[in-house]
């Protein structure tokens, strides 16, 4: 867990088993850095929660396989999410979202492969949801998914992605 008022952090190479969620980032985290790391069976793979918008955050090149959401950004300005794999394994038990920007203006989503092992009869999954108007979603391979990507409201540039 990082939290408070700290700069540029660079988590690299971390491997993380069970958690609940693999990287917590809360307070006035500004510009962590997470890459080449592996996050397995988690609840929650990453999960940046701030109450006032904070810019950047970086990951990439990273294994995330968690139960409910890959990546959870809320309210976090300017990240770039690349180059990962993501995807919920077959043990979960609710419905999966991939990647899921909340509040978080201006992100770059691209090159990630998302997907679902193994579904489940009434579960909805999704591979990207994006709630704000500013943000670029292209250049994913988004496999399995019931809802390749959400957006709640019009503006984000979501193609091309491949879907299958």
């Amino acid at each position: 867990q990082l939290d408070g008022r700290s700069m540029d952090m660079a988590i690299d190479n971390l491997k993380i088993f069970g958690a609940q969620t693999g990287i917590l980032i809360m307070g006035d985290c500004e510009g962590p850095m997470i890459s080449h790391s592996l996050m397995m069976a988690c609840g929650i793979g990453l999960r940046s929660s701030t109450t006032v918008e904070r810019p950047w955050l970086a990951l990439h090149d990273s294994h995330i396989a968690a139960r409910h959401i890959g990546v959870l950004l809320e309210g976090r300005a300017q990240a770039t999410i690349h180059d990962n794999l993501i995807y919920r394994g077959p043990t979960s038990e609710n419905g999966f979202v991939g990647i899921y920007l909340s509040g978080s203006q201006d992100a770059r989503v691209h090159s990630n492969e998302i997907y679902i092992l193994g579904t489940i009869m009434g579960q909805t999954n999704y591979g990207v949801v994006i709630t704000v108007p500013t943000g670029i979603v292209n250049n994913n391979i988004i496999r399995s998914t019931s809802v390749t990507i959400y957006k709640t409201v019009n503006g984000a540039i979501t193609e091309p992605n491949f879907i299958g």
